[in-house]
């Protein structure tokens, strides 16, 4: 396992930033996240499980736009993505091509693929879009195509945090991380927590709570300089290089539950 301060090497690295600057999609807008901050905290999570994807076989369960997906590719045997969405699927055919990494329209929660396919899995904020009635067989099908001693990757929102900071209509299954534990244990023998983005309600807190409010997204009619003024303000963490903010959203292992209830991401390794 790669201890802190080598993490933290790898994410500052010249190269590393290069890659991560080079493969973002072309607009924001388009897509889930808004903001190169957003793009960055994907990016570290995909970077966190590529430390268990190493020369295995590996399944990208909702792997939106391709971009993780070809992160993973560059030291796995052999990645496929799979997205409901059929034009994120065909996007991503057109911008992340690789020898090793192939992609297909299909449901998580429904898959073809054999029992025992892949070595391992990731999952990267794909489960709060899950109905909470197909929660349990979502997570059933990845201990399905797994292989025995197999190893499950997966992030998703801390509720009792994330909800404090951002309202997201099409997450209809946010869980704390006592609950979400819980139902990853029914499926799943070893649980292990990981956190990211600890402790941002006592530094951006106020921030986010604004921005929550305007629900009519009023302030796409402010100028972007002022816009941007007052985030330098209130958010200054938003506002930092590419290589302080990916050191900031970095994974961490937590030493037990507790550790990862003040944090915004949730982050589980399973087998």
């Amino acid at each position: 396992m790669i201890n802190s301060s080598e993490k933290m090497t790898r994410a500052s690295s010249p190269s590393f930033l290069d890659f991560v600057d080079k493969i973002r999609p072309g607009s924001y807008d388009a897509h889930s996240f808004k903001s190169e901050y957003s793009y960055l905290c994907y990016i570290a999570l995909y970077q966190f499980a590529m430390e268990f994807c190493e020369n295995k076989t590996v399944l990208d369960a909702a792997c939106g736009l391709g971009y993780g997906s070809y992160l993973l590719a560059q030291s796995a045997k052999k990645v496929t993505g799979i997205e409901i969405i059929a034009s994120n699927i065909d996007f991503s055919r057109q911008n992340y091509k690789k020898a090793n990494l192939d992609y297909f329209v299909a449901d998580a929660t429904v898959m073809d693929f054999s029992d025992g396919q892949f070595d391992a899995i990731v999952s990267i904020e794909t489960f709060e879009h899950i109905p909470p009635e197909k929660a349990l067989q979502f997570l059933e099908e990845f201990r399905r195509v797994l292989k025995p001693g197999g190893t499950l990757v997966i992030s998703t929102p801390n509720h009792d945090i994330y909800s404090q900071i951002s309202r997201t209509p099409d997450h209809v299954n946010e869980l704390n991380v006592d609950d979400f534990a819980a139902l990853l244990c029914q499926v799943f023998d070893h649980c292990e927590p990981y956190y990211q983005r600890k402790g941002v309600l006592q530094t951006t807190g106020r921030y986010y709570s604004a921005l929550k409010k305007d629900k009519l997204n009023l302030r796409r009619f402010v100028p972007r300089w002022i816009v941007e003024k007052i985030r330098s303000i209130a958010a200054p963490q938003l506002q930092q290089s590419m290589q302080q903010t990916l050191q900031q959203v970095q994974v961490h292992k937590a030493g037990n539950i507790d550790e990862v209830k003040d944090a915004v991401v949730q982050v589980w390794v399973c087998n």
